[in-house]
Formats: C-alpha cells, structure tokens, sequence
C-alpha cells in the first residue's frame, strides 16, 4: 500500500511540474548546501522518499538478528550505507559491486551502483570509506543495496 502512496504522489507531483518540486527539494537542504538543485524525477523521490543512514555492520547485524523487522524497517525508504570498501566486483551481468568489510563476517552488505555513479565507483580501491545511497535494499546473503549513488 505504501509503494502505491509513493507511486501516485510522483505521478501527481510529475504532472503538476518539475519547477514546483525542484523549489521544495531546494528548500528542504541545509542552508550553505553548496549543491545545485536537482530536477525531474530525482528531486521528486528526494521529497517522496523518506532516508535512514547505517552503517555496513549494522544493517548487516539487523538482518542477521531478524530478517523480517529489518525488511520492513527498511521497505520503501532510501538506505545510506557508509562504511568501508572489502571487494570490488562485477556480477556475470558486467553490473559494478562493493562489498564492505565488516567485523564478524566473511560475507557483509554489498552496494550495486546506478549508472551515474559508475564513473567514480570505477576509482575506488579496498579499504576507502564511502557513503552509498541507495533505492532500496534486500536480502540476498547479506543486505544488498541497488540502484545507489557515491556521496
């Protein structure tokens, strides 16, 4: 029910015009943000999506601890996932992965990158910190993040 909420509210936010949104994704940043504002659908889910910010290890011991509350904590909400670089990698399909180090565990949280971030996820090296925002994220062995931009 939520995603359909979600759903509508982008549609009726799209027809009603990109300028609107754009103003109130403006006026939604920090003060001093020295961003440019953001247009189209990208400002429109920045107003529609709520954010939760964790940390690789964290939502990885969420998810261990207990799958189900941990998907529904994170359903339909942008995840950032900060941490530390462990591999570097593509899938069978040529799609780019980082899969952070974490305490207790041979397999963490991984990100897949958006096309626009692929550029600079192409410059990273094992061991730098980042910060992926991501659309959503699932379970696969660990939390997975798709569609997620280097901040």
């Amino acid at each position: 029910m939520e995603k359909v909420l979600i759903g509508i509210a982008v549609v009726i936010l799209a027809t009603a015009g990109c300028d609107r949104a754009r103003d109130k994704a403006q006026t939604a940043r920090e003060p001093g943000a020295a961003n440019a504002p953001e247009k189209g659908l990208r400002a429109l889910v920045k107003i529609v999506t709520p954010e939760v910010v964790v940390t690789a290890d964290g939502i990885f011991r969420e998810y261990e601890t207990n799958e189900t509350a941990a998907a529904a904590k994170y359903k339909g909400k942008a995840v950032t996932v900060t941490g530390v670089v462990g591999v570097l990698g593509k899938d069978p399909h040529g799609n780019r992965f980082v899969t952070f180090k974490c305490a207790k565990s041979l397999f963490c949280t991984a990100v897949y990158f958006a096309k626009s971030s692929l550029p600079r996820a192409g410059k990273l090296r094992p061991g730098d910190k980042i910060a992926a925002k991501c659309a959503n994220v699932v379970k696969m062995i660990g939390p997975l993040g798709r569609g997620c931009v280097l901040k």
